[in-house]
């Protein structure tokens, strides 16, 4: 199926594929403005919390053979167990802090997290190698 927009046809895949980016897109952005507006901190780190909990629901179904919903479930504990952790031991430290530093503080600890997921997807037996082929 084929659209047109603008005079331009664009396939219907193409056009699925724009829309649910874009939407993801605003997620995100809404995300990082809520916990800008509650804690007046930026924090970016908050994607990779739960890249790290997708990637241990990845490893639990794929590699343990654990049920979805039982796997999503300890993923989704353990996306807010890191959450409350990263609360307690950088944000509340941070609080009073220059803004720069606490930006500073959560792109590195999204930085940790993302390697940690990384490193979760990749030992859990299915993850993507150097030059995406699969391991």
């Amino acid at each position: 199926m084929n659209v047109t927009v603008g005079g331009f046809q664009i396939h219907g895949d193409v056009m699925m594929l724009g829309l649910v980016t874009g939407m993801l897109y605003g997620i995100l952005a809404v995300g990082l403005v809520l916990i800008y507006r509650s804690s007046r901190i930026i924090n970016f780190a908050y994607g990779d919390i739960g890249a790290f909990g997708a990637a241990l629901l990845f490893v639990a179904v794929r590699k343990w053979g654990a049920p979805y919903w039982i796997g999503f479930g300890v993923a989704l504990w353990v996306s807010a167990a890191i959450g409350a952790l990263s609360e307690v031991v950088i944000m509340r430290r941070l609080r009073n802090a220059p803004l720069v530093l606490s930006v500073i503080a959560t792109l590195g600890l999204g930085q940790v997290l993302l390697i940690l997921s990384t490193l979760v997807a990749t030992v859990g037996g299915h993850g993507i190698g150097l030059g995406g082929q699969s391991t």
